[in-house]
């Protein structure tokens, strides 16, 4: 928030029900850490504008990643997890309910590389009604991970009303001008885009490798914003030094 970010996300991407139960935790105490993660975002939010008192509150976005996280082995590279509709909207529905009554701006869903998983969620938000973005992570210009063209993903969540941004994430910011122009042929829906730094992941090792300049993102950025993206930021690697680089190139 000091750096300028404008919208800040819980730290719910990788938190689930069924993660934390196997991690020791009992039922109850599951949904206390899960709702904590939005006490946490308020709280910092709150505290923030004391000393930086704005017209705009910052926005708050509940943050769910998809069934690969949960798996953590890397599957949200990949996609294609070889299990059921039912089973991906039990495990979407759970945590969707809890982080939807702790009333956030928005419900972001993020780093999705499967087509079936795209449909669920979509359902999801429509039975919910509360405003989402939906964040697609791809493995080139054309493609979501599990090799489905990125236009009939969006195809499907442009008929959601409740669905008001569709882009990428957690993806290669080289890929990032391509896929701006290949959602744009199908929705007029905000365009988010919150790339990697461009250093690559070892899911195996659990580690990145790379470099990462601060001024040549927050260049990429300004192109971003110029091809049609109305919503941007970083995800792996993008850190405050980033972010208030992009801000002060763009204000």
């Amino acid at each position: 928030l000091k750096a300028g970010a404008q919208c800040i996300a819980t730290a719910s991407y990788q938190a689930t029900i069924p993660g934390l139960l196997a991690n020791g935790f009992t039922y109850n105490e599951s949904v206390d850490i899960i709702k904590k993660s939005v006490t946490l975002a308020k709280n910092a939010i709150d505290t923030y504008l004391i000393d930086h008192p704005q017209p705009k509150r910052p926005l708050l976005a509940a943050s769910m990643g998809p069934y690969g996280a949960f798996l953590a082995d890397g599957s949200e590279y990949r996609g294609n997890y070889g299990v059921d509709k039912e089973l991906l909207i039990k495990f979407h529905t759970e945590r969707m309910d809890i982080l939807n009554s702790c009333n956030p701006d928005v419900l972001a869903f993020e780093t999705f590389p499967d087509r079936l998983e795209v449909e669920v969620i979509s359902e999801l938000i429509i039975k919910t009604k509360r405003l989402s973005w939906v964040s697609l992570s791809c493995k080139d210009g054309k493609h979501i991970n599990d090799g489905t063209p990125i236009e009939d993903v969006v195809k499907i969540l442009h008929k959601n009303e409740y669905v008001g941004a569709i882009g990428i994430n957690c993806t290669h910011p080289k890929f990032a001008s391509e896929l701006i122009q290949q959602i744009r042929k199908t929705t007029n829906k905000n365009i988010l885009i919150y790339p990697n730094s461009g250093e690559l992941y070892d899911p195996i090792t659990k580690t990145w490798k790379g470099t990462s300049n601060v001024n040549e993102f927050a260049d990429m950025v300004r192109n971003w914003m110029k091809e049609g993206a109305s919503i941007v930021g970083g995800c792996c690697r993008i850190g405050p030094e980033h972010i208030k680089a992009v801000k002060n190139t763009l204000f």
